[in-house]
């Protein structure tokens, strides 16, 4: 009998927005640190994704100690884009975080 992954709740239950906004040409990084929530499970990494709504560009996923961050590019002034953040470790907890990136002209 296989176990099916537990979901880990994330500590962020309101999508929380990056502190600087964007300019729709600004190609910038973004990241969500999970380095709290894994450090209480014992976890490490084993993969994670990065996924924007329509509109806003996401590339060049990375993680480090528990940090995951993309390059977000393009997007439309004046609009708050929902980013979500997911990870799963090595013991097969999934969690997620979602973060806003608000696109303004500058």
């Amino acid at each position: 009998m296989s176990s099916l992954p537990a979901i880990y709740p994330p500590t962020r239950s309101q999508p929380k927005a990056h502190t600087t906004p964007k300019d729709p040409a600004d190609v910038v990084r973004y990241g969500m640190d999970f380095g709290k929530e894994l450090a209480e499970l014992g976890e490490t990494v084993q993969s994670f994704t990065v996924t924007a709504e329509a509109g806003l560009t996401v590339s060049l996923p990375q993680e480090l100690n528990g940090l995951v961050s993309a390059v977000m590019s393009d997007g439309d002034a004046g609009r708050d884009y929902v980013v979500t953040y997911q990870v799963v470790t090595t013991n097969a907890y999934v969690i997620e975080a979602s973060g806003v990136v608000r696109v303004r002209n500058r």
